[in-house]
């Protein structure tokens, strides 16, 4: 009855027809569609009735919260950042929130941008590199906590002052990561967008069962990403560490089960609750 696949380029086209010949309803997950293919496909319910939903992680809103949660612990930043493909909207728009961030913040200077393909390896050459050049610099923001604990390490074999001198932030929520700003070294990681499978199968559970999610969220879902820092991190890995998702009451995120629920809520706090 339906289908839940990720967006891959030159590939999702036929899956939306095949499923549009097999009246098979489709949520797409994760990457937007670019440009190219957007005249084609068009928007969910646009030009195939049975695409009722895309579920994509808000990419540039996780750049400027984590910009934002490590400017704000050193107002006068000094940042080196650290990104991922240069041609992959994930890494374009998570740079975009990144500079947006900066804008606001007019004591923060943005030394460089490098681009790394996602290696930690190259991640670590161009932080040491940096911060050889740049002795000042107080925030290295990485798109992703591979990256990021990449340069982690390089901050410590040059023996800076983690949060103190120096602050480091990530995205993906990652079990190192979290372990990492348990023991006081890494400042934070943005994430959260894994979730959004379990997201999609509660949309679809009122959808199937009469309760338009599109009546309150639309077609198209931007999810938001949320912030784990030193002062959320246990309650996440007490509840979540041994990541045994049956202790999620996924019934309480649904209207259907909810009747009284006004507006869907998937955030870090809600799944805390």
């Amino acid at each position: 009855d339906y289908m839940i696949a990720v967006y891959i380029d030159s590939v999702t086209d036929e899956v939306i027809v095949t499923a549009l010949q097999k009246d098979i309803k489709l949520i797409l997950l994760n990457a937007d569609i670019p440009p190219s293919a957007q005249e084609t496909l068009g928007s969910p319910r646009e030009n195939f009735d049975n695409w009722i939903a895309h579920i994509i992680p808000d990419d540039i809103q996780a750049g400027g919260l984590l910009a934002d949660t490590l400017i704000d612990l050193n107002r006068n930043s000094h940042i080196i950042a650290l990104g991922g493909t240069p041609n992959t909207t994930v890494s374009i728009d998570r740079a975009r929130g990144l500079r947006s961030s900066i804008d606001s913040n007019k004591n923060s200077v943005l030394i460089q941008y490098e681009d790394c393909d996602w290696s930690p390896v190259t991640a670590a050459s161009r932080t040491h590199s940096l911060l050889i050049n740049h002795p000042d610099i107080s925030v290295i923001w990485a798109a992703s906590d591979a990256m990021a604990l990449s340069a982690l390490r390089i901050v410590e074999s040059l023996n800076m002052n983690l949060n103190k001198d120096v602050f480091i932030g990530g995205m993906d929520w990652s079990n190192e990561a979290l372990k990492a700003i348990a023991d006081n070294k890494l400042t934070a990681t943005v994430g959260g967008h894994f979730m959004d499978g379990g997201w999609a199968m509660v949309l679809i559970r009122d959808f199937h069962q009469g309760s338009d999610f599109a009546d309150d969220i639309g077609a198209k879902i931007m999810t938001p990403m949320n912030v784990i820092t030193k002062n959320n991190v246990s309650d996440y890995i007490q509840k979540f560490g041994d990541h045994n998702w049956d202790r999620i009451d996924f019934k309480k995120f649904s209207k259907h089960y909810n009747p009284s629920l006004i507006q869907y809520d998937f955030s870090l706090e809600a799944l805390l609750k």
